[in-house]
């Protein structure tokens, strides 16, 4: 087993600032670093060291993520496949929450319709055609 492990997050989001693959990174590490002690005890790893990978909406790679993979040796191939991974992943997260929305709301959505239309129809008094 390797004596140096890594955790990679890679993070789909639009870019709204200089500072934000910054943010991400340290993001990730708050999330990730306090299960690494765990990590060691249960498998043989001697150190882990966790980077936040912002990639941009339009797939653009930050300086910082750019220098991550060259520390550990990623070739520009594996980067980009890193970056289709995420934007992938991201949409189905999306699809999920959008599924959820719809299914949450679609009962509220379908009742109040129904209710706009009985209303229409006791408001006719000329016996139209709805």
């Amino acid at each position: 087993m390797s004596k140096k492990n890594y955790i990679l997050d890679p993070t789909f989001r639009l870019e709204t600032s200089i500072e934000q693959p910054t943010e991400v990174d340290k993001e990730k590490k708050n999330i990730f670093e306090p299960a690494i002690s765990y990590s060691k005890e249960k498998y043989p790893l001697k150190e882990i060291t966790v980077y936040g990978l912002l990639i941009g909406s339009r797939r653009t790679i930050p300086r910082l993520v750019a220098n991550v993979s060259r520390q550990l040796g990623l070739t520009s191939n594996t980067l980009e496949e890193i970056a289709i991974i995420a934007v992938k992943v991201s949409c189905r997260i999306l699809n999920n929450h959008l599924h959820n929305l719809i299914a949450i709301y679609s009962n509220d959505i379908i009742s109040t319709l129904s209710q706009s239309f009985r209303y229409r129809i006791l408001q006719n008094t000329d016996n139209e055609v709805l």
